[in-house]
């Protein structure tokens, strides 16, 4: 997998509502990547984490993406909405950011820094400490 530093590789997702996002389109912004699935339990509970995040911080400098190779449909029911403006459920139906990021097991997240380059990468649930730590370090990052 991609680590600390490097560039992080493009994602096109298309999310709840019917938008796009790519992850090239949120430069100066810091991007919470959680790839997860709806069978998993503890994903489930490290989305929760990752809501917390988005309700916490500014929408023009965080952006929380749910990254899931199934369908946007069967994502929706897992999801709070109060944090609608900085969280996207993402669907890669196709694998193409799993297979960017060479996921092979869920959950992992990946923060993005503003300038597109991969600044901690978490295996296994993320507490919530640890987390917005990491967006934090991402967010002055140069």
């Amino acid at each position: 997998p991609k680590r600390h530093g490097e560039l992080a590789p493009d994602v096109n997702l298309t999310v709840l509502g019917g938008r796009g996002f790519s992850l090239a389109a949120h430069r100066g912004r810091v991007v919470v990547l959680e790839f997860w699935a709806t069978w998993c339990v503890p994903c489930v509970v490290g989305l929760g984490v990752l809501q917390r995040i988005a309700i916490k911080l500014p929408p023009d400098q965080v952006v929380c993406v749910s990254v899931s190779d199934e369908s946007l449909e069967k994502q929706s029911a897992a999801f709070d909405q109060r944090a609608k403006d900085n969280f996207l459920v993402g669907s890669d139906t196709t694998g193409a950011a799993n297979k960017a990021y060479a996921i092979n097991i869920v959950p992992e997240t990946v923060v993005v820094n503003r300038h597109g380059r991969i600044s901690a990468w978490f295996e296994g649930v993320t507490d919530f400490a640890a987390l917005r730590k990491a967006v934090s370090v991402a967010m002055v990052e140069r």
